[in-house]
């Protein structure tokens, strides 16, 4: 498994923040640091064709909203396996447009 992995994420809500902050950006986390990562419960708002959005919590208290490429079933805890990168860069760039319009409408 990668140590260091960079994902870009759709939005991001950062210690003690009450609201979630949309925007595209990347990060660079080691995966030691990962609290948790579980698909997101609002699946049918975020969710596109093969496109799976994922929470990712930071030890810190960060918290991510990313998505990842599904070529068929994945686990939760694949998200940070070798696989990673690669599904979460193969994601159609239009589901940051969407993400925003529906937080940003909210």
């Amino acid at each position: 498994m990668k140590r260091i992995i960079n994902l870009t994420y759709a939005a991001i809500k950062r210690y003690g923040a009450k609201r979630w902050s949309v925007c595209r950006g990347t990060i660079e986390i080691n995966t030691n640091y990962v609290v948790s990562v579980g698909q997101c419960e609002i699946q049918g708002i975020y969710r596109s064709s093969c496109d799976l959005p994922f929470i990712v919590e930071l030890s810190n208290g960060t918290k991510l909203l990313a998505y990842f490429h599904s070529y068929g079933t994945r686990t939760d805890d694949e998200m940070l396996g070798d696989q990673a990168e690669a599904a979460n860069a193969a994601i159609d760039p239009d589901v940051y447009g969407k993400v925003s319009f529906y937080m940003l409408n909210q």
